[in-house]
């Protein structure tokens, strides 16, 4: 199933202590996403990017338009879009 809304967050690695594995899911945003096995990363070390992005009927263009719009640089836009939408149906 393919999220129609979302929240994208950076995680600096220095937050993170526990174990980190890849996520085994049949998505093919799959091998950008990671499993963190840690009860909590303090606030200091998350970076909230864009907080619930509506993707349904959106283009590309729309969606990295929609995170610049957030402040998020016009590289940094295109190449999350590009990584996690490509391949969505």
């Amino acid at each position: 199933m393919f999220l129609t809304k979302y929240a994208l967050f950076e995680i600096n690695g220095n937050g993170v202590t526990g174990k980190i594995s890849a996520d085994e899911v049949g998505e093919s945003t799959a091998c950008k996403q990671r499993i963190i096995y840690q009860q909590r990363i303090a606030p200091k070390f998350m970076t909230l990017l864009a907080r619930e992005i509506e993707t349904v009927g959106k283009s590309k263009v729309e969606l990295v338009a929609d995170l610049t719009k957030l402040g998020i640089p016009l590289e940094k836009a295109q190449a999350v879009i590009r990584e996690l939408l490509d391949r969505r149906p």
